[in-house]
Order: structure tokens, then sequence, then C-alpha cells
């Protein structure tokens, strides 16, 4: 084993170590901000809404026509798979799972790093660069109440809502979509929808896409901060951050995955 390799494989765990524990302070100030209840400040909510607009809002048509292709994908396929097997009874489980389970909360969390985790660290190292984030400080304003904080909590607010989207629209517009290809009316194909959902379906479809949005928030704010001297430091601090938040989903999902085998 060279030293080059080995010193590479330490350079790449310091960095991420560093990323996670800088990511985890940050979240946890913004959080310590929120039992604060800043949120009611008139200033931290007008942040907060273009937060929530920017990161939900603009995010519902491309996530609508993800659910809508993928939804029809997967409902024909899992309908074919399990009729051919007389499993005609588990069409409605498996389904809700997929959608809501696994594939939504996946969909949705790529969604939001594209689309809005981007433009975060484009935001936060503008604001750094300019000096706009030592304004704050000298006016004795707290960054993290006043920009991390509605960050954040729209990342977590977008998360769930964008799963339930993806959910409602995959499962049945998949099967408005291609459901003429099987022998299932629509009304059977509902019955074993609702007869699937429970309280953990929609315990899981509301927590799993909330944390893997919040790791999105997290480490593209810590990604952003983490610019020094130019706008030409986003491009890295970009790829980098889309590696370490594919870590943390992947992490996510197995503890969510363990937490159901338990």
């Amino acid at each position: 084993m060279s030293v080059a390799f080995v010193c590479n494989l330490g350079r790449a765990f310091l960095d991420r170590f560093q990323t996670y524990n800088q990511a985890w302070s940050i979240l946890a100030r913004s959080m310590s901000s929120f039992f604060r209840l800043a949120l009611f400040n008139r200033a931290v909510s007008h942040v907060f809404a273009r937060e929530v607009y920017h990161t939900a809002y603009r995010s519902l048509p491309v996530t609508f026509l993800a659910s809508l292709i993928i939804g029809a994908i997967v409902v024909t396929y899992l309908v074919s798979l399990l009729t051919r097997f007389g499993a005609y009874e588990f069409i409605g489980e498996y389904i809700v799972t997929v959608n809501l389970h696994e594939v939504g909360p996946i969909i949705c969390s790529i969604i939001v790093l594209l689309k809005s985790g981007s433009r975060v660290v484009s935001d936060v190292a503008q604001m750094k660069i300019n000096r706009e984030l030592n304004t704050l400080y000298y006016l004795n304003i707290p960054v993290d109440r006043y920009l991390m904080m509605p960050m954040i909590l729209a990342f977590a607010f977008a998360g769930p809502c964008l799963n339930l989207l993806f959910g409602v629209v995959s499962i049945i517009g998949g099967f408005l979509v291609l459901g003429y290809l099987h022998d299932l009316t629509f009304a059977n194909y509902l019955g074993m929808i609702g007869t699937a959902l429970d309280l953990e379906t929609f315990f899981v479809a509301f927590f799993k896409p909330m944390l893997m949005c919040i790791a999105v928030a997290a480490v593209s704010i810590q990604k952003g901060m983490s610019v020094n001297y130019s706008l030409t430091e986003v491009p890295v601090r970009l790829i980098q951050g889309l590696m370490h938040v594919i870590g943390l989903i992947i992490l996510i999902e197995l503890v969510f995955v363990l937490g159901y085998l338990w």
C-alpha cells in the first residue's frame, strides 16, 4: 500500500469528518434558535417563507413529472410481477412501501439537493465573500437565527410535502397512465392501497424525507460557509457537498432499514 494512497485516504476521511462535524454544529445552533421561538420574529419568518418558496414550491413541477414517470414504471412492474406470482393481495402493500418509503424520499431529496442545495451553497458563499455575514455579526444579529434556522426549517418542511406529492401522483397517476395494461379495476386498486396505509407508513413517509432534506440543508450551508476567497470555489464545494450528502442519505436509509428489521 503506497504512502500516497494512505495520505489521500486520510485526507478524505478528515475532510468528511470535518464536514459532518461542522454541519452538526450548524444544525444544533439552528435548532436551539428554533426552540427559542425565533421563527416568530418577522424578519426570520420572512426568510423562512422565501426559502419555502424556493425549496418546496419551485420543486413541485419537477417532482410531479418525476413521480408520474417513475410511478407508472414502478406500478406497472410491481402489478405485473405480483400478479404473475399469484401475490395479488400484496399489491397495495408493496406499491405503498416502494413509493412512499423507498423511492419517494430518495428522489425528493435528490431534487431538493440539485435545485436548492446548490442555490444555498452559492448564496451563503456570496454572502460570506461580500462580507454580508460580517455585517450581521457587527449588528449583533445571530446568523444561525436569521439565516441558518429558516433555511433548515424550509428544507425540513419541503421534504415531507414533496414526498406526499410524489406518493399520491406515483400511486394514483402511475396506475392511470399504464393501468389499462392490467386486468385490475381502479376501485380494486384503490381498495388495496387503502388497506396498506397505516400509522407506520405515514411515520416513515414523513420523517425519512425530512431527515434527508435536513442533511441536505446542513451540509449545503456548511459548504457555503467553507468558501474563503472567491466564487470560483463554489463548484468544488458543491461537488464535495453532493458526495457528502449522498453518504448521509445512504446512512439514513440504512438506519430506517435496520429499524424496520428490528
